[in-house]
């Protein structure tokens, strides 16, 4: 009886446990599916709704291999962690680290094939691709996967279609549509054929693949999907009725409701093709208007706007505008590079014709470096890059010819008036076919960064005034824009002509030639100084004019953290420095300094140290955070632990000075030298490095 007893009890235990076991892993299932169904924020990412979810299957799957080490089913849970970490999007290295683990501890799971795609796929959004690649070809090497080989070749396809190698791409899709018609991956191959095709601006062979798959047995899905690019296929072979066809079939048959916003926008193109331009112009604004949260919506509409302005209604200003929307709504478009493209051919033609100086100095110049940045990294073209680059120069050539000219006709004014009287007009210019007082050569004028206006014939004293008031605020103008190229513009295109000339030609001469133009024209210049460096051998950063003006704005900000810190938060969240990371990291590392060593405000300042510490624990911040804050609660400390280990460090070498002064031997103790090491071994060795990082220092 004692024995049945003890049996039974084992027996409520074991299932006891089973059950703990399978509630855990049920719940972290259930956490990771409703995360799933979570639709993805207007930035492609998931929604912090959606990562808390994420992280509550990541914390019950680790319970689940912490507590229940033993279990059979533990490479579910181990599968589960790594999936989980790969869709919060900022964990891929988490999630190679759980599939490897995988492959490790269970080789013969069942979860195997699935995670050696997830591998793949975490390598390649890492920007490893290289061994995206190796992974997805090693697989299909392996015996027993056979079955797999259809999804593998199709995997490599998107890759290249991504990569924009796309004979490759229709080779690995020709391959399933070949040998595997029976494949889950059959159907998807024959879309993303057309999706090739299409991408290559094979726009009627794009049409023949969609069409068959149309008169095929695939899902509904694929099929509506084809009926979209079929749409955009005709409108850019200009056949708007068959465009229209395909348009009105979806604006009666879709059932996505997150499809709708783009069957607007073929309809707002298809306008374009039927010549109603001001429809299609209210069209796009209405819909970016509509649907301005869905930022990669929005922002293709704004391409498909400015290029209505850019070659249609010649709108320059409005397009230059709507194109930079482009990259300003989202980043990762796929129409940025054209964007930069086509917003600087805009500028150069406002440059050459546009005499209504709508847009600055700065704005052009800009535009100008855009372009030279355009054919060098995306066009391979650097003496067109040079040629940008030298045109920086002329035009500061002719802007001071203008201000010449115009100090001319502003001395010739004042000179008139004085001898004019108070209220009796007076025309100063008889015998004579021109309505001005003063013009610029032909070519002058439509080249010119600003252009002056035609001065009507003065004919009283009120008159003359009114013209030099106009002409003192041309010639403000154009001083300043002289100045900024002068010490700004100039100095900077002739460093990266340097760093080009360098890289790409290795032409000593031409380099000596620029190098030596900087150090007489531009001595104490700060590009001058850089471009030395960089060809003394240092590792010195291209910055573009954007970043370095971002990154003097952050050092204008940190300046004034000790006396102003309500100010320095202030000047640091309106710098926009989303497009880089290195210097947003920075910015989000200081406001939650400011905030916290500053301000008292502990409530603010744990938002921006749980950014950085979710997006990368072993950074250099998150390291530095940690000596003071932990588990969402902050350790109370006088003074950073850097700081004081420096300042004990001074202590003692201050000792030591005095004690030679006075003739006396320092004495060591065991205890002394104990702590000597404890510095030397623990904060200070990182004091410097931990120092670098406060934001304090500008």
């Amino acid at each position: 009886m004692r024995f049945l007893r003890t049996s039974i009890a084992l027996v409520i235990v074991s299932l006891a446990a089973c059950t703990a076991y399978y509630n855990t892993f049920f719940n972290a299932k259930k956490y990771f599916d409703e995360a799933n169904q979570t639709a993805l924020g207007t930035n492609g990412k998931p929604t912090s709704q959606a990562i808390q979810k994420y992280n509550e299957c990541i914390k019950r799957c680790g319970v689940v291999l912490s507590d229940y080490p033993k279990s059979k089913y533990n490479d579910d849970a181990l599968f589960l962690l790594g999936k989980a970490f790969f869709y919060k999007q900022m964990n891929y290295y988490q999630a190679i680290e759980k599939f490897d683990d995988l492959k490790t501890f269970y080789p013969e799971s069942e979860f195997i094939p699935e995670a050696e795609f997830y591998r793949a796929d975490s390598y390649y959004l890492l920007n490893q691709k290289n061994e995206a690649y190796r992974i997805l070809q090693d697989f299909m090497l392996k015996q027993g996967y056979s079955s797999y080989f259809s999804r593998s070749l199709y995997k490599l396809a998107d890759f290249s279609l991504r990569d924009k190698d796309y004979n490759k791409a229709i080779s690995y899709l020709d391959q399933i549509i070949e040998n595997y018609p029976k494949s889950e991956e059959y159907p998807e191959s024959f879309f993303l054929l057309g999706q090739v095709l299409f991408d290559q601006e094979k726009w009627a062979q794009s049409n023949e693949v969609f069409i068959e798959l149309l008169n095929s047995k695939v899902e509904r899905s694929l099929k509506y999907d084809s009926r979209y690019f079929l749409a955009d296929n005709y409108i850019n072979l200009k056949n708007s009725k068959d465009a229209s066809k395909n348009i009105k079939w979806l604006s009666k048959k879709e059932y996505r409701d997150g499809k709708l916003p783009w069957i607007d926008l073929l309809e707002a193109r298809t306008l374009i093709i039927d010549d109603k331009l001001e429809q299609a112009e209210e069209k796009f604004l209405q819909i970016i208007e509509d649907y301005k949260t869905n930022k990669p919506f929005v922002s293709e509409a704004c391409y498909y706007l400015a290029d209505l302005y850019f070659s249609i209604i010649a709108d320059y200003s409005k397009a230059i505008e709507f194109y930079n929307r482009v990259k300003t709504e989202y980043k990762d478009s796929k129409f940025v590079e054209k964007s930069v493209l086509k917003s600087s051919v805009a500028s150069q033609i406002l440059q050459f014709k546009d005499k209504s100086r709508e847009i600055s100095a700065d704005e052009l110049v800009d535009e100008q470096f855009k372009l030279a940045e355009y054919y060098l990294d995306v066009l391979d073209m650097p003496d067109s890059t040079l040629k940008v680059y030298d045109g920086i120069s002329t035009q500061y050539e002719r802007i001071l010819t203008m201000i010449d000219s115009l100090q001319k006709t502003h001395e010739f004014l004042l000179e008139k008036v004085e001898n004019l009287p108070d209220s009796e007009p007076e025309s100063i210019i008889e015998n004579t076919d021109s309505d001005t007082l003063f013009a610029i050569s032909e070519n002058e004028e439509t080249i010119a960064d600003t252009v002056i206006t035609e001065l009507d014939k003065p004919e009283s004293k009120t008159d003359y005034e009114a013209k030099i008031d106009s002409v003192s605020s041309k010639l403000v103008l154009l001083e300043s824009d002289a100045e900024k190229y002068r010490t700004e513009f100039i100095p900077f295109s002739k460093f990266v002509k340097i760093w080009v000339l360098h890289t790409v030609y290795k032409d000593t001469l031409r380099i000596q030639q620029v190098l030596n133009d900087l150090k007489e024209n531009c001595p104490n210049n700060k590009y001058t100084n850089l471009a030395e460096r960089f060809l003394a051998g240092e590792d010195v950063s291209i910055l573009n004019r954007e970043l370095h003006s971002l990154m003097e704005e952050y050092s204008e900000a940190i300046k004034v953290s000790e006396e102003s810190p309500e100010q320095s938060v202030e000047l640091l969240r309106e710098i926009q420095a989303e497009d880089y990371e290195n210097l947003n990291d920075k910015i989000t590392y200081a406001l939650g300094y400011i905030y916290y060593f500053n301000l008292a405000d502990t409530t603010s300042a744990k938002v921006y140290f749980e950014e950085l510490l979710e997006k990368d624990r072993k950074s250099d911040y998150s390291k530095h955070i940690l000596k003071f804050y932990k588990d969402g609660k902050f350790i109370k400390i006088d003074r950073l632990p850097a700081v004081a280990a420096l300042e004990q460090k001074q202590l003692l070498k201050e000792q030591e000075e005095l004690e030679k002064e006075v003739g006396l031997e320092p004495e060591e103790s065991e205890n002394d030298e104990a702590v000597g090491e404890e510095l030397e071994d623990s904060e200070v060795e990182n004091a410097d490095d931990d120092l670098q990082i406060l934001p304090l220092e500008p």
